[in-house]
């Protein structure tokens, strides 16, 4: 095993089907980290393993665009400046791959980008399961941006989103906070 203090190096430079396993701490983020392969990211816990940006950033966190890339086992959190531009989705981007078994906490959008924490397309190629959304602000259309995939046994809670609200938009259906779908 060899320990890398840059994820974006690491997720370069490690072979198709590697897993890399983050430790306890904060891991802050200089730019989005996209996983166009299939490997999986696994932190030690939601509890225990957090992936952030520095305030005001201009980048999301994670973008998933291989079917068997995996995301799971972390807390994610950040703070995105009115300079953000890089597409739905500012906390995870999947176009293929899981999130799985993670937390999105306090994610604040200061922009008008779609999904302030997911924006999900894809498919059936893409997965956001088994993830806690909670303490979300700012963007628009919903804290989950959908436009395809598959979403389950997720918790949407406490999010606010000033236009479209905080719960999840798109594919024609969007569900409020409260629980109400239209």
């Amino acid at each position: 095993e060899t320990a890398l203090t840059d994820l974006t190096l690491a997720v370069r430079l490690v072979p198709n089907e590697a897993t890399i396993r983050l430790l306890e701490g904060t891991h802050r983020l200089s730019s989005r980290v996209t996983i166009s392969r299939g490997i999986q990211l696994v932190g030690a816990g939601c509890d225990k393993t957090v992936v952030t940006c520095e305030a005001n950033s201009s980048h999301g966190l994670i973008a998933l665009g291989h079917a068997n890339s995996v995301v799971r086992d972390l807390t994610l959190t950040g703070n995105f400046g009115k300079s953000y531009a890089d597409g739905a989705g500012a906390g995870v981007r999947i176009t293929a791959g899981q999130l799985v078994d993670c937390r999105m906490t306090n994610l604040t959008l200061n922009a008008s980008a779609n999904g302030t924490a997911v924006g999900i397309s894809g498919g059936r190629a893409s997965r956001l399961s088994r993830v806690e959304i909670c303490g979300c602000s700012g963007g628009q259309y919903g804290t989950i941006y959908s436009s395809g995939g598959a979403i389950d046994d997720c918790l949407v809670h406490d999010n606010t989103v000033p236009t479209a609200g905080g719960g999840v938009w798109g594919a024609g259906i969007y569900v409020d906070t409260d629980g109400s779908a239209t």
